[in-house]
């Protein structure tokens, strides 16, 4: 099963590398996804974004939030092997 979730792209931008399948499935949904790529590739502003989607600046916030967070545990090292 491909990762369809944009992880991968995400992981090679950072220079990390998919450790498993595993972790797409932990991979942010596309509205997390959006507003973060929106954020940190587009260089919109929470309120752009929401102007944007037009979508209320607490959803774009929430987005973000989550979709960084399912990031970090995605593209984490849980063992230790890159350090």
């Amino acid at each position: 099963m491909a990762c369809t979730f944009g992880v991968a792209l995400i992981a090679e931008r950072s220079g990390c590398a998919l450790a498993s399948e595993r972790q797409c499935h932990r991979a942010p949904a596309a509205e997390q996804r959006q507003a973060v790529e929106l954020a940190y590739y587009g260089g919109f502003t929470h309120t752009e974004i929401s102007e944007m989607l037009s979508l209320p600046a607490g959803t774009v916030k929430g987005r973000m939030r989550l979709g960084m967070s399912k990031l970090r545990v995605a593209l984490s090292d849980p063992a230790g092997a890159l350090t």
